[in-house]
């Protein structure tokens, strides 16, 4: 039986975690990174996982950090292809119309899995006018998102995906809780 760890996220948290003693998970590279995830997925038994960024990352170049991000997700693919089987990339709802072409761009070019979001630190809602057609997209290109949900966050709101859930009703989400 394979056991799969869904909720691994890749990049550092400094900019979201006050913590006086330096960075909370350093942004390593790919190749280091990957090589200590894997002896620790070994260490506990986990066959594979699910890769995701860390939705913490700084945006001054607005969605050009954003595909940064995602270009980085893709290489993990390369440095350990069977023990990353499911790698996503992210895009922002405050990017709007620009982050249609970033979805795209993660399935035909960089050949990721899905989209990832932690709303909260988007902030925006989960069920912000821009989901609709990031999702429609998504559907077509057959793209899992994968959506953070918080049952004491209002931005987060288990009630908000239920909300997008019932207009795709073909459309397979994973929801990852923080409880």
């Amino acid at each position: 039986m394979d056991i799969v760890d869904a909720h691994q996220h890749v990049g550092s948290l400094e900019h979201a975690v006050s913590y006086s003693e330096g960075s909370i998970g350093e942004d390593l590279p790919v190749e280091t990174d990957a090589a200590r995830r894997v002896q620790l997925m070994d260490a506990v038994g986990v066959s594979w996982a699910v890769l995701q960024p860390a939705h913490a990352y700084l945006r001054p170049d607005g969605i050009r950090d954003t595909m940064r991000v995602n270009d980085r997700m893709a290489q993990y693919r390369a440095a350990a292809p069977g023990r990353f089987r499911a790698i996503l990339g992210t895009v922002e709802p405050l990017h709007g119309e620009r982050s249609i072409p970033e979805i795209e761009r993660c399935k035909n070019e960089l050949k990721l899995a899905g989209i990832s979001w932690h709303h909260r630190f988007s902030g925006v809602f989960i069920d912000s006018k821009w989901m609709w057609p990031y999702l429609t997209r998504m559907q077509e290109l057959s793209l899992v998102p994968l959506i953070h949900v918080n049952v004491d966050s209002s931005i987060e709101a288990h009630w908000r995906l239920q909300r997008l859930a019932r207009d795709f009703p073909k459309l397979r989400f994973l929801a990852i809780d923080e409880l």
